[in-house]
């Protein structure tokens, strides 16, 4: 019984969290929602009677006294696909509806956090992990580089830490090849991948370009506009005593570095054998020599970009380049503390050390929690458990979303934010038109709403954020199987016979909320309502029989 209980809960968290297309879509304004108990799906045809079956179901009534004859409130959805001789069909002709759009909130994607902005535990260290300490003075003493991603391109880069590519030439083995997952015996020869373990080479390793940004990220901006390349990873690089070692090590392990407003190209500019071509050699500079550039753009009124000085400078400077191989380690911890000594040129940087977007907008900061939890399904909870979350910007620097700035970012989204979906993914999602990878994708996104959530934000909270925006079906389930504990609880210590007796509906309370909010998305999908139905109703089986 219990079995079929979690079986139901998780059934109604697909719903929820998206896994399971939606009905209550409200894109195209066709379909009304009370916002109270139930979704009505009324015919837009002249004349056409409505089919009905149930939607919403009284989930209160579940003690002794219940009977057959007892009230179930059923509210009916149009299925032009239903049997018209079900037993269940109710014909109403001539029915003529009067449509409600579901009503609109204040904010939208585009609109700002403000606390991520301007408040103190954004700005202060005071308020922050270890770990968001350490990456802190990583960028500010420039000894880090980050790497914007397009955001179609999120999977192939996560997947590449994961499956080495093909060598350019096999004949002739270069510097700028994948090195695969790997262990080192004793003596330091390749014993291979086979008997691995966390302590050694556990993942891919792999050359790609990357920035060093300015003390703080000022001044520099980052590669892509904030639009296509929303968010972005940041890669700790190896420590040395001094910086002439440093690049030593850089130029023994063919890590290029270009200055600022110099277009390597790298994929056009390297040939078989791994060699620079087309003058892109001559244009290197050191890694020591990129910092003195930076620091130079903050502190100098004329100066160099691209080859000559410019009189008076510029409000911000292009990016520069590092072509850096990342990978090969993970992001090892030592309480709370990223440890320095596994990260080398020539073996790989190890799994970026902190996540950022580009702006405040709802729409990337939302981004950056889906972009963490596809890292998590990736690199496992181990690996990426408390990874820092930044805002990185030329005017302002960096910005910490500490834990708890994001439980009041989801409290705000829950309340005032208009849901959407991923907009690269939302059109390949639909019941009716989806795609293996990009529905795969859309299950990797979804937001834990772990204990420490389910603490902060209430039970209607929690429900809209996983209607509107997505969420794992194990955290919505827990949400829903405690209120269906509530519910049970307050009916087994009353009898519904007794006068002044009141039902409890929490369960079915946060379902309509959860669903209301993913009425409210701006994107149509196609959802079957007879897969709430089926939930509800087992609910209400669980319920009766338990």
């Amino acid at each position: 019984m219990h079995r079929a209980c979690d079986a139901a809960a998780e059934q109604v968290a697909s719903i929820l969290t998206g896994s399971i297309p939606n009905p209550y879509s409200s894109s195209d304004r066709q379909h009304g929602h009370n916002g109270t108990r139930h979704a009505s799906f009324l015919s837009q045809d002249k004349g056409r009677p409505v089919q009905s079956r149930a939607a919403s179901v009284n989930l209160g009534q579940t003690n002794k006294c219940l009977t057959s004859t007892s009230p179930i409130e059923l509210t009916t959805p149009t299925n032009s696909g239903m049997d018209r001789n079900s037993s269940n069909s109710i014909e109403i002709k001539g029915f003529q509806p009067q449509i409600v759009p579901l009503p609109r909130l204040q904010l939208g994607r585009n609109d700002e956090f403000q606390p991520l902005i301007s408040s103190d535990e954004s700005q202060q260290k005071q308020f922050w992990t270890d770990a968001e300490k350490r990456v802190y003075e990583m960028i500010m003493n420039q000894k880090a580089t980050v790497k914007t991603i397009k955001n179609s391109d999120w999977t192939q880069f996560l997947h590449r830490f994961k499956i080495p590519k093909d060598p350019s030439n096999k004949e002739h083995p270069n510097k700028r090849d994948d090195i695969g997952p790997h262990c080192l015996k004793q003596d330091g020869t390749d014993q291979g991948s086979d008997s691995c373990d966390s302590n050694e080479f556990p993942y891919n390793s792999f050359v790609t370009s990357t920035t060093l940004l300015p003390a703080g990220g000022v001044k520099m901006r980052t590669y892509g506009t904030t639009s296509n390349y929303t968010t972005g990873v940041v890669f700790a690089m190896p420590e040395f005593e001094n910086e002439q070692l440093e690049d030593e090590a850089a130029k023994a392990s063919n890590t290029w570095s270009w200055p600022a407003g110099y277009s390597a190209k790298t994929e056009f500019n390297i040939n078989s054998r791994g060699e620079l071509i087309n003058g892109r050699a001559e244009a290197l500079v050191p890694i020591s020599e990129l910092r003195t550039m930076n620091n130079d753009y903050l502190s100098k009124k004329d100066y160099l970009i691209g080859g000559r000085i410019v009189d008076g400078g510029l409000k911000t400077v292009p990016y520069n380049e590092v072509f850096l191989r990342v990978g090969g380690k993970g992001r090892s911890h030592f309480n709370g503390a990223l440890l320095t000594e596994e990260r080398s040129f020539d073996k790989g940087v190890g799994l970026p050390v902190a996540i950022f977007c580009r702006t405040a907008s709802f729409g990337h900061l939302f981004s950056l929690l889906r972009t963490r939890a596809r890292m998590l399904h990736t690199f496992g909870e181990t690996q990426m458990k408390g990874v820092p979350l930044m805002m990185i910007t030329p005017d302002l620097s960096i910005r910490v979303l500490t834990e708890n700035l994001q439980h009041k970012l989801l409290k705000v989204a829950a309340q005032h934010l208009n849901p959407f979906q991923n907009s690269m993914i939302a059109h390949k999602t639909k019941i009716d038109d989806t795609d293996p990878a990009h529905m795969q994708t859309k299950l990797e996104e979804l937001i834990d709403l772990d204990d420490k959530l389910r603490e902060t934000l209430t039970k209607e909270e929690l429900v809209r954020i996983a209607g509107g925006f997505g969420a794992t079906d194990d955290s919505v389930a827990k949400i829903l199987r405690d209120a269906m504990v509530q519910d049970t609880k307050y009916t087994d210590s009353r009898t519904a016979c007794e006068e002044n007796y009141e039902e409890r509906h929490s369960l079915q309370d946060i379902v309509n909320e959860g669903l209301a909010a993913s009425g409210k998305l701006e994107l149509k999908y196609t959802f079957h309502i007879n897969n709430i139905n089926v939930c509800l109703h087992q609910f209400v089986f669980c319920n009766l029989r338990g």
